[in-house]
């Protein structure tokens, strides 16, 4: 009687070949992204410090798009900084001074982390943030009566910030004229505040961090101003005992 046919089979790790250009590939993407991102970092943190000097030494009488004058500009930032100082504090006000922070925020964190391999889940959350605390900003600055030296026919709140709050303290004018003006200054207050804390990533947690740091720091300094105190009075005192001698 004829044996059974066996099949014999041979037993082995599957190898799976990756393609070494496409590994290449992918690695030069996520250096590619890691370099722009650490470098958009970087612009925003330069473009932070130009507009706060642009806005520190801002001029009216600087030549802009509603300036026509042959004077050389005094603005740090330059010509360019003399056009934006011009334009956001015509449309936003004081609100302009919101900016930078966000900006050496993002810049730094952009630098030193580099590209994520996703996308943090609040970062739309906190971009969106951005024009609300601005635009919220602007209207409560548009509350407060507008200094003496302000070069403009608008308040410290702008254009932009006049239109939001006479809108919403005109809504609000069945509660009466002083009253809806003081309520609609509070609640572009608080929505600022809340606002922009989402925008800088100010969490509880954050800023209890903040805080400890701060004042260890604070006690550190302290240590070391006693101990600088102590050392300088010991020497005050071994030059004594030596005058004696």
């Amino acid at each position: 009687m004829p044996s059974p046919a066996r099949t014999y089979t041979r037993s082995g790790r599957s190898r799976t070949r990756r393609d070494p250009f496409a590994e290449l590939a992918e690695r030069l993407k996520a250096f590619s992204r890691n370099v722009l991102l650490r470098a958009g970092g970087g612009a925003m943190i330069f473009m932070a410090f130009w507009l706060v000097v642009s806005l520190a030494t801002f001029s009216i009488s600087d030549p802009s798009f509603n300036t026509a004058t042959p004077a050389p500009v005094s603005n740090l930032g330059g010509a360019p900084g003399a056009i934006m100082a011009d334009l956001l504090l015509q449309f936003i006000g004081g609100a302009a001074f919101l900016l930078p922070a966000p900006l050496v925020i993002w810049g730094a964190v952009a630098m030193l982390k580099g590209a994520p391999d996703e996308t943090p889940a609040d970062f739309w959350l906190r971009l969106a943030m951005a024009p609300a605390a601005v635009l919220a900003g602007a209207a409560f600055l548009a509350s407060w009566p507008a200094p003496a030296d302000w070069p403009y026919i608008v308040g410290v709140g702008g254009l932009v910030g006049g239109v939001l709050y006479d809108g919403v303290a005109g809504l609000l004018g069945f509660v009466g004229t002083g009253f809806a003006r003081a309520l609609a200054g509070g609640l572009f207050a608080m929505a600022a505040l809340v606002s922009y804390s989402v925008l800088c990533g100010l969490t509880r947690d954050r800023l209890a961090a903040a805080w400890w740091a701060a004042e260890d720091a604070a006690l550190a300094l302290r240590d070391a101003a006693e101990g600088l105190r102590e050392r300088f009075a010991g020497q005050a005192d071994d030059e004594a005992d030596d005058e004696e001698y």
